[in-house]
């Protein structure tokens, strides 16, 4: 049966926060791949005051279970409240696939 990838997405307030969760994934073989997308501008509302902060975006590719690697997520992840996400996979490329399909998770 073949694997179905999922795509996780999140952001961390530095890339050292951002690599020390994508480690962390990686070695409890939760995640086949970790993207990071540096310099996001996000912007909102803190107790009426509109605050404006740079971010790191991390997409996380995985076969993992969505409920596993969400309580995972939640529990090592560096914010109090993060934004975790479940993005829809379609036609994700056949050779991508079968080079998930070698890994160990």
């Amino acid at each position: 049966m073949k694997k179905q990838i999922s795509i996780f997405y999140t952001l961390c307030s530095t890339r050292e926060e951002a690599k020390n969760l994508a480690i962390t994934l990686l070695e409890n073989n939760l995640a086949v791949c970790i993207n990071f997308i540096n310099n996001i501008e996000s912007f909102y509302l803190e107790e009426k005051k509109v605050i404006e902060s740079k971010e790191v975006g991390i997409f996380i590719k995985t076969t993992v279970s969505s409920l596993r690697i969400m309580n995972f997520l939640e529990e090592h992840h560096p914010y109090k409240i993060p934004f975790i996400t479940k993005l829809e996979t379609k036609n994700t490329n056949e050779k991508y696939l079968a080079w998930i399909e070698k890994k160990k998770i």
